[in-house]
């Protein structure tokens, strides 16, 4: 199993410790219920990340196939800016 940013699950304990032990002394704290500890990927604005780079999630691009045809203008429009906004994203992930 591969980290997302750590080679192996000792060097990944090590530098969650560490990052844990500067948090406290600095008096910061995590809210842990809403952190994942041990994942090999994480999932992000749809993308999905882990030791092989940035990946489309596939739920996503299922989503998009499956469309419903569009009917009017209005939903055009709605379907349009959303590939506005996934153009722009891929803007910042893929350098041309």
């Amino acid at each position: 199993m591969n980290f997302v940013h750590r080679k192996n699950l000792d060097e990944h304990l090590h530098h969650l410790k560490f990052v844990l032990h500067v948090l406290r002394n600095e008096r910061l704290y995590a809210n842990l219920e809403t952190i994942m500890f041990y994942k090999d990927h994480v999932t992000f604005l749809g993308l999905m990340v882990n030791s092989r780079g940035v990946q489309v999630d596939k739920e996503k691009i299922k989503a998009i196939q499956e469309w419903p045809t569009l009917k009017n203008v209005n939903e055009l429009r709605s379907f349009m800016g959303l590939l506005v906004v996934i153009g722009g994203l891929l803007r910042t992930l893929v350098p041309i």
